[in-house]
């Protein structure tokens, strides 16, 4: 199978490469080409704030399945269905915890109930729920629920095929750069 990998050098996305090379597809990366996990791996380099730019790069590699490691705002949600709209690529886009809204407040500390979070379990309706809790400008427009929202639109538009959100839970192990302040 031809994979393509947005991302691909982080804690679980290095992982994905690492398994996607040894069940033997045929592996793309794109990424900035800060960290590479292993030079020998085909790299597009670029960043994902600039995807379209890409476009005709990544859609002539006709990938099956496109992993999308770092889509987590509305602009790279819709840059994703820019690239691959119209086409029969199947998307894997990796989200998080944080879509719940028993997370939210718990960052937030507000009032929480209903533990455990189950993948049932009502979505935050906090928009942008890291603005104003970090120093980072890039947390600003983070939000996995739009990011989410602008995928299912397009699905149900026919511009893409049916996308697989894959909501991780917390998870830790020896790469993850969290490990200390979650469990340290």
């Amino acid at each position: 199978m031809k994979v393509l990998v947005i991302g691909g050098t982080g804690f679980i996305s290095g992982e994905i490469v690492r398994l996607t090379r040894e069940a033997g597809h045929h592996l793309t990366l794109f990424n900035r080409g800060k960290a590479v996990s292993n030079p020998d791996i085909p790299t597009i380099f670029g960043d994902v704030d600039d995807l379209v730019s890409f476009k005709d790069q990544l859609v002539a590699l006709n990938p099956e399945i496109v992993v999308h490691c770092i889509c987590s705002t509305q602009k790279t949600s819709r840059d994703l269905v820019e690239v691959f709209k119209g086409q029969e690529t199947r998307l894997l886009v990796l989200s998080s915890l944080d879509c719940y809204d028993l997370f939210q407040k718990t960052v937030r500390d507000h009032e929480i109930y209903g533990f455990p979070v189950s993948e049932n379990g009502p979505l935050g309706s906090i928009q942008y729920y890291y603005r104003g809790l970090t120093k980072n400008p890039e947390r600003d427009t983070y939000d996995k629920n739009l990011m989410t929202s602008v995928l299912l639109s397009a699905s149900n538009e026919g511009n893409i095929v049916k996308p697989t959100i894959f909501r991780c839970p917390m998870v830790f192990g020896p790469k993850d750069p969290q490990y200390l302040s979650r469990h340290g």
